[in-house]
């Protein structure tokens, strides 16, 4: 073994980064490789390898120096060649190389998730939120329109509104197209999943070699935040908008540095676009870590250069990118408040979702099991991927001055503004849940580990150990006596007693590993295979994070559910039992999932709801919509005040109800009979009836034909956003009716005259027909805010085109 394992290190044909990894894992993989002669993958690490030793990309712009981030002249792996072997030009083998190694570490992190769990991408918001409305979105997009508004379901329709769905976003376009166009759900949830993968390991590895890292660290570094758990495990795996933010965050981190150091057009242009991008994609949690990250660039530049022009130059990137992005997608949320059920206040009850110090201590342990509580419910995540466990290495065994340049001041002042971050309230005015901003910290926790063990000055002895194993069991037995109280199970135990061997076999290889050539030291071998033991051990002791609570792939395919096939919409009352479990009927879905089996539903998914829907379906703010049944049973059989004879469900063309016979008694059967509400199918999963409406209206499009719509006709064919009909002439006036759940952007014209909107019931659309009013009636929405908000797309387009130009010329000049 200690043959291969020489063989290997001489070779260097290691995974990008393993030089830190493979102490507990990589080495061991190739030694198994070689040994069992298993060429595919054998021949798969040599190819990629041979590729990644090579990468770099923007060496120019970043403008490293080496020197001045390894003072002391430490040996380094990654130093670049001057010529290439074989003769190609060295810039396009690195720039190809680069693409290929970014490209291998996303795949191998996306390949892995996949192969270790079923719907890895696919639990909780994704299928009751992400990918149902996504499809509804990719129609949109398809039918030529843009995705602010659905007509499949009532909560949620507006999705723009709504802002989670991020409609805008680079990858959510991508993603909702292909969830139009395809069958399945594999493609689409592999292509937005793989694209934030490539995104976010390119971003690291741009900001790894903006802060003097060589090229196979930076590829360590894109590794380590592409697999911090809150991403990896939580967004990435259940809000998808949040991993698209994270993504972009990271690349506008990186584009502000790159043009802190290089104020051209190119430069300015990566840092508004990624600006646009983290604006678009909706997380306010990581908008207010990268407004903070923007003050403190611009403090630090400051002090190096004293000079407002570049404070300026600086300052409009983020500025134009909000005024682009930020202003036009946001300000339809601050217009319409007086109609939506967002919570907001100051304060921490329950904690949910809440850092604490054991769980910020224990990122510096990768066995930790308990990562954070998820809606009440303990959940545990896998020990691989902690992006800070390099953190305890660097700390516990190196020596390092980090040079006083601005870059290594922005990382400490926003690494404190983020661990401050953390430390907010549960719910902060409309943000909720201060662990988003977990992310945002692992990014100057990561770069400085890396940082550290790269440049630092190996220092490994009895002392060390001691200190770093005392500091080790203090912090673990601190959190588990304060938050934990499983300590006494065999879990708990068996992971107390691998740290300090994972930590002590760890060290020693990776000192030996990254500080001697040739490492001949047969304790190192030893070492390695102890270390990787105690890895396993530690992975195999900790469950997954859906098998905690939601089992994967517990929707069946499109096929297994079908629609009722009958016009209207259906609406599901059963909140419990096989609901939150495997579907198998169509009346056992809920939140959002209609939509993935093109049902129309008054269910859906909204974080910020609306006020007068709830007034019929009360919910309580939850954003799956999980209705009070009897509640909502008593209002839909409620007469509609102003209509004779027409009941509330009616009005929104409700045609099955999926309810549980326990919520039914002997009057409320009575009246809903009398509404026209007939249970017609008894004795389904879980005590199920499903009550059917036998006297729907009939609708021209989403215009109910009641009494005031006699001879109105369409004049073209019904849209998501807009619909047309002819108005014959009638004495008195009309009240037409759609079922269409009202929001302040609708407007409606006839024959070019703008006619009154407002809402019925606080809820459904109603417009009013003056008495003689004939004509082409037109009912549109759009987005109140954009009447104003079109002003700031223009302003920030031209701010943005007038900067590049004028830098453009400047430099030119200066030429």
């Amino acid at each position: 073994m200690e043959v291969l394992f020489m063989q290997i290190h001489r070779s260097d044909y290691l995974l990008p980064g393993s030089n830190a990894l493979h102490a507990n894992f990589g080495v061991i993989a190739a030694v198994v490789t070689r040994r069992r002669g298993r060429l595919p993958v054998a021949t798969l690490t040599t190819i990629a390898t041979v590729f990644v030793q090579r990468c770099t990309v923007l060496e120019s712009a970043c403008n490293i120096d080496v020197a001045a981030w390894n003072p002391a002249g430490h040996r380094i792996f990654d130093q670049d060649k001057n010529m290439d072997s074989e003769g190609m030009p060295v810039r396009q083998r690195q720039a190809w190389s680069t693409a290929f190694g970014i490209v291998l570490v996303a795949g191998v992190i996306l390949l892995g998730c996949v192969a270790g769990f079923d719907d890895f991408f696919f639990i909780d918001d994704a299928q009751n939120e992400c990918l149902p409305f996504f499809r509804e979105m990719g129609r949109l997009w398809l039918s030529g329109d843009l995705p602010l508004l659905t007509t499949h379901t009532w909560l949620g329709g507006n999705m723009f509104l709504d802002m989670v769905l991020s409609p805008f976003s680079p990858q959510t376009i991508v993603a909702s197209l292909l969830a139009a166009t395809s069958e399945g759900r594999t493609l689409p949830v592999l292509a937005f999943a793989g694209t934030n993968f490539v995104l976010v390991v390119f971003s690291g590895w741009w900001l790894g070699r903006i802060y003097g890292l060589g090229r196979r660290w930076s590829l360590l570094l894109g590794f380590l935040l592409a697999t911090q758990p809150m991403f990896l495990y939580v967004f990435a795996a259940s809000w998808w908008n949040s991993a698209s933010a994270y993504a972009w965050f990271l690349f506008a981190f990186a584009a502000l540095l790159h043009l802190r150091r290089s104020l051209a057009p190119g430069a300015f242009a990566l840092a508004a676009a990624g600006g646009c991008a983290l604006f678009a994609s909706a997380m306010t949690q990581l908008h207010l870590a990268y407004a903070l990250l923007c003050v403190i660039v611009a403090v630090a530049d400051f002090r190096a250069h004293r000079s407002l022009r570049r404070i300026a130059l600086l300052a409009l990137a983020p500025a134009s990118a909000f005024l682009v992005a930020a202003v036009p997608l946001m300000a339809e949320y601050v217009m319409s408040s007086g109609w939506v059920m967002r919570s907001s206040g100051w304060h921490n009850n329950g904690g949910e979702q809440v850092s604490h110090w054991g769980l910020l201590l224990n990122t510096f342990n990768p066995f930790y099991g308990s990562y954070t509580t998820w809606f009440g419910h303990q959940q545990h995540l896998p020990s691989l991927g902690y992006s800070t466990a390099l953190l305890f290495f660097a700390l516990a065994f190196f020596r390092w001055k980090p040079p006083a340049t601005p870059e290594q001041k922005v990382l400490l002042a926003f690494g404190f503004a983020a661990f401050l971050l953390c430390f907010l309230p549960s719910q902060t005015g409309p943000m909720r849940y201060p662990i988003r901003f977990l992310p945002a910290l692992a990014v100057p926790l990561s770069v400085y580990a890396l940082q550290r063990v790269a440049h630092g000055t190996a220092r490994i002895d009895q002392r060390t150990i001691k200190r770093a194993a005392a500091f080790i069991a203090t912090v673990t037995l601190l959190t588990y006596f304060s938050a934990e109280s499983g300590l006494f199970y065999f879990d708990a135990l068996m992971r107390l007693a691998m740290v300090p061997v994972l930590f002590g076999g760890g060290a020693l290889v990776l000192v030996h590993l990254l500080r001697q050539p040739t490492p001949r030291d047969p304790r190192v071998s030893w070492a390695m295979l102890i270390s990787a033991f105690a890895w396993v051990v530690g992975l195999a002791l900790t469950p997954s994070l859906g098998g905690s609570k939601w089992p994967y792939a517990i929707l069946p395919d499109t096929d297994a559910i079908r629609p009722t096939g009958r016009p209207g919409y259906v609406l599901g009352l059963c909140d419990r039992g096989s609901a939150w479990g495997r579907p198998e009927q169509l009346g056992e879905l809920i939140s959002g999932r209609y939509l993935l089996y093109g049902q129309p539903a008054i269910n859906g998914y909204s974080p910020v709801g609306h006020k007068g829907f709830a007034h019929h379906f009360p919910y309580g703010g939850d954003a799956h919509g999980l209705f009070q049944p009897r509640a909502t049973l008593v209002d839909m059989a409620r007469p509609a005040p102003g209509l004779p004879g027409i009941h509330v469900h009616q009005l929104f063309e409700i045609s099955d109800i999926f309810a549980c016979d326990r919520d039914l008694d002997a009057p409320l059967v009575q009246q809903m009979a009398a509404a026209g509400l007939q249970p017609a199918e008894a004795g389904l999963r879980d005590g199920r009836v499903r009550i059917r409406a036998v006297n729907q209206l009939a609708s021209i499009g989403s215009l109910l034909r009641l009494p005031d719509a006699d001879g109105v006709v369409a004049a073209a064919a019904a849209a998501a956003r807009r619909e047309a009909f002819e108005v014959p002439g009638r004495a008195e006036a009309r009240h037409l009716h759609f079922s269409r759940l009202y929001w302040p952007g609708y407007s409606a014209t006839l024959a070019g005259q703008p006619l009154p909107v407002r809402p019925y019931l606080g809820a459904v659309v109603e417009v009013e027909v003056p008495p003689g009013g004939s004509g082409r009636l037109d009912l549109h929405y759009e987005p109140v805010s954009w009447r104003w908000t079109r002003w700031s797309l223009l302003v920030g387009l031209l701010v943005i085109g007038g900067t590049m130009a004028g830098l453009a010329v400047g430099r030119r000049r200066r030429a």
